[in-house]
C-alpha cells in the first residue's frame, strides 16, 4: 500500500493522479492552458533502436517490493482497476481493455506478460484486446514502446475494424 503523507494526501484530494507522481500529471501540466493536439511523435525509430533492441531489457510486469522500492503494490492496482471498471460499468459505461503496440522485438522480451494480462482479466471479468504485437513495420513506432503519427492512424483503423471504436 502507498504511503500518505500530509503532503500527499492533501495533493491527493487536488487531483488522485498528483499522488502518484505519473507521466499522465506531468504531461497535464504541460498541457494546462494550451494545445495537446501536437503530441503525437513524428519521428520514426532510429537506425540505433532497431540495431540495438537485442541488448534492451524488456518490460518487467512483475511485481517485487526489491524492483519497484514498495511504491507499486499488485493486490492494491488490481483492486484499483476492479473498482475503476465496476465504477464505470455501473454508470453504463462500455468498457474495454485494450493493450497498445509495442515494437515487436521489445515486446518478445517482456517478462511476467501473459500472467499479467490473466490476472487483469481475472479482476475485472473482461477480455482483454492485445495489440502489442499488431504492428510490426518500424516506420510505425518513434521508439520500442510508443507509436507516431503513422502508427496511430493505422492502430486506430485497427480499433475500429475490431469494433472498440465507433
Amino acid at each position: 500500500m502507498l504511503e500518505k503523507t500530509p503532503t500527499t494526501d492533501n495533493a491527493g484530494r487536488l487531483t488522485p493522479l498528483f499522488r502518484y507522481n505519473s507521466e499522465v500529471f506531468q504531461r497535464s501540466l504541460r498541457y494546462l492552458g494550451g494545445s495537446d493536439e501536437d503530441w503525437l511523435t513524428d519521428r520514426v525509430m532510429n537506425d540505433f533502436l532497431v540495431d540495438n533492441v537485442e541488448g534492451e531489457k524488456g518490460l518487467d510486469f512483475h511485481f517485487t517490493e526489491a524492483k519497484d522500492r514498495g511504491t507499486l503494490d499488485e493486490a492494491y492496482i488490481l483492486e484499483q482497476l476492479r473498482a475503476t471498471v465496476a465504477a464505470a460499468q455501473a454508470r453504463g459505461v462500455k468498457v474495454q481493455l485494450v493493450i497498445n503496440p509495442y515494437y515487436p522485438p521489445f515486446a518478445q522480451k517482456s517478462v511476467g506478460y501473459v500472467a499479467w494480462k490473466a490476472k487483469v482479466e481475472q479482476v475485472t471479468g473482461l477480455a482483454i484486446r492485445d495489440y502489442a504485437l499488431a504492428l510490426s513495420d518500424r516506420q510505425v513506432f518513434g521508439d520500442y514502446q510508443h507509436l507516431n503519427k503513422l502508427g496511430s492512424k493505422r492502430y486506430l483503423d485497427l480499433l475500429k475494424k475490431d469494433g472498440v471504436l465507433e
